[in-house]
């Protein structure tokens, strides 16, 4: 993540997100891996068509691993 943020590797720090949200998913961590994975989804939306980043991708994988319940709001 540090080389990502550094070199602003946006494409890097989207797998970062991502991957880090499904191995919590993966340990059993379901409520941690879904909040990374919404970082991701929020981190897509804003960067849709950017680094090959697709946010219809990512919203369809989101649903189907999480049930459909899709919920936008950020945490402040």
């Amino acid at each position: 993540m540090k080389m990502a943020l550094d070199f602003h590797d946006m494409k890097a720090y989207s797998r970062y997100l991502h991957l880090k949200g499904w191995c919590l998913l993966k340990l059993g961590q379901r409520e941690e891996g879904e909040k990374w994975y919404k970082k991701f989804f929020h981190f897509a939306y804003a960067l849709d068509g950017y680094a090959a980043i697709s946010f219809e991708t990512v919203k369809k994988e989101y649903e189907e691993v999480f049930g459909g319940k899709l919920d936008l709001c950020l945490e402040w």
